[in-house]
């Protein structure tokens, strides 16, 4: 009697993890020989095979043998193409000796296969980066950080990213979580608020404004230089055409942050002010030695305070922070000198804004109509003089546009 047919898994297993056992006794070429015989050994069972040329592979990426990985890998795929952890694995490869569109077509084949393959849009956004296809490769960014592992991963990150991918209901069920671990996180609270739209306050929180900032601060400047952040630029140019040349002016820098706008505001002061609700962002600012005083205050108590104060009050990117902009607009009015003028931007709304003006957007700033930040501005005794739209920043790969006004105060608010 004949012995049965001799079975791939008999010899499978045990050889397969003596190769591997060489390679991590760094005897590389024995281990590469033993698993090109067992590929070759299994060449009928396709994914037994389609394994070994990856382990190959991986063992030649390791040796820095790269052609011979890339020709590896390339075999694995093709003898088990459903298998999205191979077609990653030589997107990998093929980006490693510069092989960038195919790189990018097998990242993608992965993708198809397995859509939660984190590795695989990690990968593929790296690539998009690279290209300057900020856009696409900021979704994919976000569906790697969603997907991937969540240790050491911030409940506010991920419902960002969940916010990015327009998945309300998740980003929400993040904040919920985050609310269960700390209940009273004025952050989590607002977060969540943005999402449910439900319970917005017309303003946000002193206590959320405050945390968020003073988290901020160390990470602040680099973080907005990497938007291309052109807000005190564009606003200081549009409040210097509107000056004509008058300078030697008293200047309130409302929510001065770190400062940022300090060096192109002193170019046109005798003296500079600057206010934030923020110590720890301030000392920021402090150190730029642009600011005769900094005030630790909230925005509108200090201004309902400041009567006939002020030339000119500057807010660059300030009013995100507030819904109802009437208020703060008519302290403002008494803060500053008859016919002083106040410069500021608010996000550009898209024309998506509700009835009252105002919506608190996902991202958690608050965006506003041109037809009613004009309505508050009339109001409150001012008259419009400059008005338009400009790119502010980039925010993962789009442009982020904000209005820039200029108004001037013509009347006594009573």
């Amino acid at each position: 009697m004949n012995p049965p047919p001799l079975k791939i898994d008999d010899v499978v297993a045990p050889t397969r993890e003596k190769a591997l056992a060489l390679f991590e006794q760094g005897q590389i070429s024995s281990a590469l020989d033993m698993l090109r015989v067992l590929a070759n050994f299994g060449s009928k069972e396709a994914q037994f095979s389609a394994e070994c040329w990856n382990d190959i592979g991986n063992i030649c990426a390791h040796a820095h043998q790269f052609g011979e990985a890339v020709s590896a890998f390339r075999r694995a795929v093709r003898l088990a193409p459903g298998l999205a952890m191979h077609w990653n694995n030589l997107g990998g490869m093929l980006r490693q000796v510069g092989e960038n569109q195919s790189a990018e077509f097998a990242f993608r084949q992965a993708i198809v296969r397995q859509n939660q393959f984190f590795a695989a849009h990690q990968n593929l956004a790296e690539l998009l980066d690279l290209r300057g296809e900020g856009l696409e490769a900021a979704r994919h960014h976000c569906i790697a950080y969603v997907e991937g592992p969540r240790e050491g991963k911030s409940f506010e990150m991920l419902g960002v990213a969940y916010y990015h991918l327009g998945q309300k209901d998740r980003a929400a069920d993040v904040y919920r979580q985050w609310l269960e671990v700390e209940p009273e996180n004025p952050i989590a609270q607002h977060r969540l608020a943005s999402c449910l739209s439900e319970g917005v306050p017309e303003r946000m929180p002193d206590d959320c404004v405050e945390a968020m900032f003073d988290a901020f601060a160390p990470s602040f400047d680099a973080h907005l230089a990497g938007l291309n952040y052109q807000g005190p630029q564009l606003l200081t140019q549009a409040l210097s055409s509107a000056l004509n040349g008058r300078d030697q002016l008293t200047i309130l820098d409302a929510g001065c942050g770190t400062g940022l706008c300090g060096p192109l505001l002193k170019t046109l002061a005798a003296e500079l002010v600057g206010v934030d609700i923020s110590s720890v962002i301030m000392e920021k600012a402090r150190a730029r030695h642009c600011y005769d005083q900094l005030i630790k205050s909230e925005l509108t108590h200090f201004l309902e305070v400041a009567h006939d104060a002020f030339d000119v009050i500057f807010a660059c990117d300030t009013f995100n922070y507030f819904g109802a902009l009437f208020p703060v607009f008519k302290a403002t009015a008494q803060a500053l000198k008859p016919e002083g003028l106040i410069a500021f931007t608010v996000e550009d709304d898209a024309g998506v804004a509700s009835a009252e003006g105002w919506h608190l957007a996902m991202h958690g700033r608050y965006v506003h109509d041109d037809k009613a930040i004009r309505n508050w501005l009339e109001q409150a005794g001012f008259s419009v003089q400059n008005t338009h739209v400009v790119p502010l920043r980039q925010e993962l790969g789009k442009t982020v546009h904000a209005r820039i006004y200029v108004a001037k105060r013509c009347v006594k608010v009573a």
